[in-house]
């Protein structure tokens, strides 16, 4: 992998030299329509953003609600209402 990176830069600063050489100027938009057309570019058309609509849950039925609450019930532990008279030590 190395190697491969080494000639790259090689390779680059070789075709920038003849470049110069020979007095071919190319300008950045010319760099990058080469680019874009080498990798398949193309600009996709803009998405219109659509407003998100949220509709509003219809109400439970009574015998629905009423079983929830009582599912709920059951998760609560009631704190016994001992007491304790042992005298402490």
């Amino acid at each position: 992998m190395g190697a491969q990176i080494l000639y790259s830069m090689i390779e680059g600063e070789l075709i920038r030299q003849e470049a110069a050489r020979r007095e071919i100027i190319v300008s950045s938009p010319e760099v990058q329509t080469v680019i874009k057309q080498s990798f398949f570019y193309r600009v996709l058309p803009t998405a219109t953003p659509t407003p998100l609509t949220i509709s509003t849950p219809a109400a439970l039925p009574a015998h629905r609600a009423a079983a929830l609450r009582d599912r709920s019930k059951f998760g609560k532990v009631e704190k016994s209402k001992q007491s304790f008279d042992a005298p402490m030590c």
